[in-house]
């Protein structure tokens, strides 16, 4: 059922996705979707959860520029495909259902705490300041990236990535002795 509501969250876009589409091409009734997840909102939020969990993996390149390049890199990757975007719009847009946006805010806060472990990994290693708030990093390091593709509608640059890899580590490493 996630795959085909994915498939047609990348064919339709977020606006134009059925239930009864999802449930035609899924083979299931609609009120089989229903019954599990309410309403459209949740079920798409429920893919899309399935789906950064496989489409964004949290690096471990043993450093604190690796994985922070590695994370940003596979954002922008994700950000620049038609699905990814679609989701980030889904994610970005508030909506009047408070169930929506508790699976919503959900959503934000298992990825960042998920992302968080990059740092808090450098923190331990010594590589940043021991005072270092890791979710906040992690929210330094995708803001760009999605007010670029979101607000801006700009191409994510190549060396997007690495030039806010560097930016955000330079702010949170330990200073030489």
């Amino acid at each position: 059922m996630l795959d085909s509501t994915l498939a047609l969250l990348a064919e339709k876009g977020v606006d134009r996705l059925a239930i009864a589409e999802v449930a035609a091409q899924a083979g299931v009734h609609e009120t089989s979707i229903y019954r599990r997840w309410g309403t459209r909102e949740k079920l798409m939020l429920d893919a899309i959860l399935s789906l950064s969990e496989t489409e964004l993996p949290i690096p471990d390149r043993g450093s604190l520029i690796g994985d922070l390049t590695a994370l940003a890199a596979e954002l922008c990757r994700y950000m620049s495909s038609p699905l990814g975007l679609a989701v980030a719009r889904l994610l970005s847009t508030p909506s009047t259902d408070q169930a929506v946006e508790d699976t919503r805010a959900q959503v934000w806060n298992s990825r960042i705490a998920a992302a968080a472990v990059v740092v808090q990994r450098a923190v331990d290693r010594g590589e940043a300041r021991a005072d270092t708030d890791p979710p906040f990093v992690v929210e330094m390091l995708v803001a760009p990236i999605h007010w670029r593709a979101l607000v801006l509608e700009r191409p994510l640059e190549p060396d997007l990535a690495a030039r806010l890899a560097a930016v955000v580590a330079d702010g949170i490493r330990r200073p030489r002795a």
